[in-house]
């Protein structure tokens, strides 16, 4: 209980503060008694005059009494004042508190109306307690009742919003619908939420309130149908442009292994690079529009870096050979051996920035570099830097901001000397981008330029890939720092180098600690012959030139007595040169590199290898010989396989004979069908096929179609053969929609001969078993 408010005694009243009221009633009644009296006769006057006195003294008293203590009056006036005081500050308190409360509910009232969302306050039964201006837009103000109701049956719950920005107020858990429904402005898809607000337990819980937040996402329907109609078209002109480009490419290339003169060799050689740049900017449009609809994806997987680099290098070097070109590349110690990136998507990225390098650089060097940004730390991710450097004509510092946009090039101007649309650039950043990357630009007017690719992956090296194959490429392992310890304090002589090739040298030397020395020709022959290398590297076909510089070391042709020939005696050769090969062995050389070197390639050359002096020949240990007829332009089809019968299901004529001459001259029996109905016929006619290559686009019907009539008819006989797309449509989304349909193979349009006879071959060696190759 609450304690009573204690009183001080000043506070009790006095007993003569009591009597007073008696003694001020006994002064009136004295008073009346002795104004009666007097009106008597004889003693009776004496009587009422002595209680008008009595009277009188008792007023006297009571009028002392009150002029002894004056201020008690004016204490509980001042008290009762300040009490009033205190009211009106508290009432002023509560107006502020009153008009602030409405100011804020002005505001936050004003802001929930000039929402564009609808916003609903709704009870148990679905009613309308409050509704923003939004939900007038759209519906009749005097509308009781909501009209956004969940239906679970009618699918129009959504389960996979993704990135989706039209979900605001959303709370995780909770559930998310949409709905085409008539409003004032016509058919409107809504997007709405709904979320429970309060409950008031002093009416017993019953009296639930909700909040429903609405959107209009009719915008982003229209948007969405327009990317869905892009894709489509873009997906069948992608289609109908491949198709014929598959017949003028693909004939061209069977033409080459026809008997040609030289006039109509150079006539079908304009044919094939004519198609196959139409080709390269079809696959940047379709690139392009791709990244733009967030339908491109990455398939990462255990990649060596290295050999990838050095592949796109050996790719594109016979066009900078043939414009005069030096090219060569060097590959860090700390690049590990593998990493988990795209490789397809990366090789793109290099096959564009060195090939515009070798467009653009009319004379001079370009080198490709490997290394990585920082030491390799357990745990973390490692950067990787692949640059491009070329000594071309430079972009301005206005330019380089401007260059990797769409349809932007260096050289604006109308007599520009290189074509092209000038999206390369602009798709190759955006591929770097969504890996998580990016490509840097560092140029001078007249200096030229570098380009840098920056990536990002997980790393293994050593032993910890003992579930992933290292290799580059050419039998041999990367060099591990460690490995180039039996190469320090090595002197290499390089002479008659070009400018890629003294570049990449001497990281290399720098890294393996190498003494390496570059000289002309001419500048050996006057200051070199007084030094001992351990190593000589000698550049171009020239064996006189190579008889003349190993004489210094020969005693009997006027060399000197103390002047040891070089353990290792290496020629550089490019990939045309090979018939000097047997003048050079006569002449002393103990290997020869075909350019460009590969990294692994240059070391097992200065180490030696065994491999190179067991061949008469003295062959390369990397194999490179297997690149020289690609890079001398001769393209023949595999040899004869042991025959295998083909369903051939194509409507287009030329792809037809294209595909069919190609796998005959391979030794393969073809049964042609233009159209499902005719393979279905075939099929069931009880011929025995070893594998059925599909279209995908028929016009009565489709390859999916056509593939699970097959699979039928195979599970019906008790049997399974591969059966692969063939296909002009050249989407991500196919070609996983194929694969796991069932598909052996998705292979596109156009495709060179020799790699649809790899392909098939490859799938009739694993019988019925599918997997996921791709071109």
């Amino acid at each position: 209980m609450r304690a009573q408010p204690s009183h001080s005694r000043q506070d009790q009243p006095k007993p003569s503060r009591r009597l007073r009221p008696v003694l001020l009633a006994s002064g009136f009644l004295a008073l009346a008694i002795g104004a009666f009296a007097l009106t008597l006769t004889g003693p009776w006057i004496w009587l009422g005059a002595s209680l008008w006195a009595l009277a009188g003294m008792i007023f006297i008293v009571h009028l002392v009494g009150a002029v002894g203590n004056p201020t008690r009056q004016p204490d509980k006036e001042a008290h009762l004042q300040q009490q009033l005081k205190e009211i009106d500050l508290q009432c002023e308190h509560l107006q502020d508190q009153n008009w602030e409360l409405r100011e804020a509910e002005q505001k936050y009232r004003t802001l929930l109306d000039r929402q564009d969302d609808i916003l609903l306050h709704l009870d148990d039964n679905g009613h309308i307690r409050y509704a923003n201006d939004a939900f007038e837009r759209y519906f009749e103000a005097n509308l009781s009742h909501s009209p956004f109701l969940p239906d679970p049956a009618s699918g129009q719950l959504v389960t996979d919003e993704g990135d989706d920005p039209h979900t605001g107020g959303r709370h995780e858990g909770e559930p998310l619908w949409e709905r085409q429904m008539p409003t004032k402005q016509g058919d409107t898809w809504f997007r709405w939420t709904e979320t429970l607000m309060r409950t008031n337990l002093r009416q017993g819980g019953g009296d639930g309130l909700r909040l429903l937040i609405a959107r209009d996402i009719t915008a982003y329907k229209r948007m969405e149908a327009a990317s869905e109609a892009k894709s489509r078209f873009l997906a069948t002109i992608s289609h109908e442009m491949r198709t014929p480009l598959n017949g003028i490419i693909g004939m061209a290339n069977l033409l080459d292994s026809t008997p040609l003169s030289a006039e109509q060799s150079n006539y079908n050689q304009a044919l094939r690079q004519s198609g196959t740049a139409l080709l390269a900017l079809v696959n940047d449009v379709l690139d392009l529009s791709r990244i733009e609809a967030g339908k491109l994806t990455l398939r990462s997987e255990w990649t060596s870096p290295a050999r990838l680099m050095e592949d796109v290098l050996e790719l594109l070097a016979p066009d900078a050979q043939e414009k005069g070109l030096s090219v060569a590349s060097w590959v860090g110690q700390s690049v590990p051996d593998k990493m988990l990136i795209d490789p397809v998507r990366v090789r793109q990225i290099l096959v564009n920035l060195l090939g515009n390098a070798i467009k653009f650089t009319n004379e001079g060097a370009i080198n490709l570099s490997l290394d990585c940004e920082g030491p390799l730390l357990d745990g973390e991710q490692a950067t990787l830097l692949l640059s491009v450097r070329d000594t071309g004509p430079g972009i301005s510092e206005s330019m380089i901001s401007r260059l990797f946009e769409e349809f932007e090039q260096a050289d604006q101007s109308t007599t520009r000397p290189h074509d092209g649309a000038g999206l390369g650039l602009a798709i190759s950043r955006r591929l770097a981008r969504l890996m998580d990357g990016d490509i840097d630009l560092v140029s001078r007017v007249g200096k030229g330029s570098t380009f840098t690719l920056r990536l990002k992956g997980d790393w293994l090296t050593g032993d910890e890939q003992d579930a992933v194959t290292t290799d580059t490429g050419d039998g041999h392992p990367p060099v591990a720092p460690q490995e180039a310890v039996s190469l320090r304090g090595h002197q290499l002589v390089g002479i008659d180098l070009t400018q890629a090739d003294s570049r990449a040298l001497y990281a290399y030397c720098q890294d393996w600690g190498i003494d390496f020395h570059p000289f002309s020709l001419e500048d050996w022959q006057q200051t070199g012959t007084g030094m001992t290398p351990d190593h000589l590297l000698i550049n171009g076909a020239e064996p006189d030139k190579v008889a003349c510089i190993l004489a210094g070391f020969d005693p009997l042709r006027g060399g000197s007595l103390t002047r040891p020939l070089p353990q290792s005696r290496i020629i550089l050769l490019e990939p045309g040169e090979r018939r000097v090969i047997p003048q050079m062995r006569d002449s002393g050389i103990t290997a020869y590199l075909v350019k460009p070197v590969r990294q692994s390639s240059l070391y097992q050359s200065l180490l030696g290898h065994p491999a190179l002096r067991a061949h008469p020949d003295f062959p390369d240990q990397t194999d490179q010989t297997k690149r020289t007829d690609q890079a001398g332009g001769e393209e023949t089809l595999a040899p004869p396989a042991a025959a295998a019968h083909i369903l051939l299901v194509e409507d287009n004529e030329i792809n037809a004979l294209l595909a069919s001459t190609a796998l005959q001259k391979a030794g393969m029996t073809i049964s042609m069908a233009k159209s499902g109905e005719a393979a279905l016929e075939l099929y069931a006619s009880g011929a025995q096929f070893d594998l059925a290559l599909l279209d995908l686009h028929m016009p009565d019907m489709d390859g999916i179609t056509l593939f699970d009539a097959l699979e039928c008819r195979d599970a019906a006989l008790g049997r399974s053969i591969p059966k692969l797309a063939f296909t002009a449509d050249a989407l991500e989304e196919t070609r996983q929609q194929c694969l796991n349909h069932g598909f052996g193979d998705f292979i596109v349009k156009p495709v060179e001969p020799d790699t649809l006879v790899e392909i098939i071959r490859k799938s009739l060696g694993q019988g019925g078993s599918r997997h996921n190759s791709v071109l």
